[in-house]
């Protein structure tokens, strides 16, 4: 009876706050390895994603846990506000962008919209919500990718984004090697260098249900790496709460969610120029929506 009250509990608190019996008990059918290995043939179908900046200073707006099924107005109040900054170079997605499969086609149209609109480019990577009733072919259909580098090139100097896909636990054997690779030989190229991801790496409870969190063995490499390889900041989503920690000298960075409804709502602005690269916590969009 203990474990049956458990488990009726823990379906109740855990998916991105997201009540989703159904999403898991149809798990995707592609694992980590399948899938780095259809991230990798989107990029070789796109070749290499380069921004050139007019400015040495620039921002990205990073967003997290949009959990779009019909409703897109947070969606759009964020592009909208990053379409006012000319500063913004790009956008970025952390996973979480929709909650069920019939949304894709909604947030895709949105983007077009965003784009005919004069926006700037919207990066994404996949949450485990893009995997849930086997979502993910339809993610590799709208949005590619979800393991790739962008570089940001300015006058002075370049920059560099490292999106890794952390949406069932572990990041798997290839996307570690490849990510190994990237810090190691490409990495020492760049003055910034920033991480982005879905899953909060310290997170302690059962959040991602049966894929779990990160292994901690798998954790301790990845912050080792990041601080020997001069990682900037590794920005997370997927707990719905947003967290500013040091560890090893890198700052982990997590986001409010912007779904529809959730409070605290906001997203993350970071500010790069010759000096510094700083991050903020946004609370709320302004206006509120």
């Amino acid at each position: 009876m203990r474990n049956l009250i458990f488990l009726v509990s823990f379906l109740l608190l855990t998916s991105c706050q997201e009540l989703d019996i159904l999403g898991l008990i149809i798990p995707c059918q592609y694992d980590a390895e399948e899938r780095f290995h259809q991230s990798m043939a989107c990029n070789e179908r796109l070749g290499d994603l380069v921004l050139e900046l007019p400015h040495d200073g620039y921002h990205i707006n990073v967003a997290g846990d949009i959990h779009v099924v019909d409703e897109t107005a947070r969606l759009d109040s964020f592009l909208f506000l990053t379409r006012q900054d000319s500063l913004t170079a790009c956008n970025l997605f952390l996973g979480d962008i929709v909650s069920v499969n019939e949304a894709y086609p909604l947030v895709y149209e949105r983007l077009q919209e965003h784009y005919r609109q004069g926006g700037d480019t919207v990066f994404t990577i996949a949450g485990n919500h893009e995997l849930y009733y086997n979502g993910w072919p339809l993610y590799l259909k709208y949005f590619g990718s979800s393991i790739y580098t962008v570089s940001l090139r300015t006058p002075e100097a370049q920059d560099l984004i490292i999106c890794l896909e952390s949406t069932t636990s572990t990041l798997g054997k290839y996307q570690n090697e490849w990510l190994l690779h990237v810090l190691k030989e490409i990495r020492p190229q760049y003055r910034y260098c920033i991480v982005a991801t879905h899953a909060n790496f310290f997170d302690t409870d059962n959040s991602n249900l049966f894929g779990s969190n990160p292994p901690v063995n798998e954790v301790l490499r990845l912050t080792d790496l990041f601080q020997t390889y001069r990682v900037d900041a590794c920005l997370q989503a997927h707990d719905h709460r947003a967290e500013y920690l040091y560890f090893k000298g890198v700052r982990y960075v997590q986001t409010n969610p912007l779904k529809m409804g959730a409070e605290p709502h906001g997203y993350l602005q970071i500010k790069a120029d010759a000096e510094d690269l700083k991050i903020e916590i946004v609370d709320h969009l302004r206006p509120r929506v």
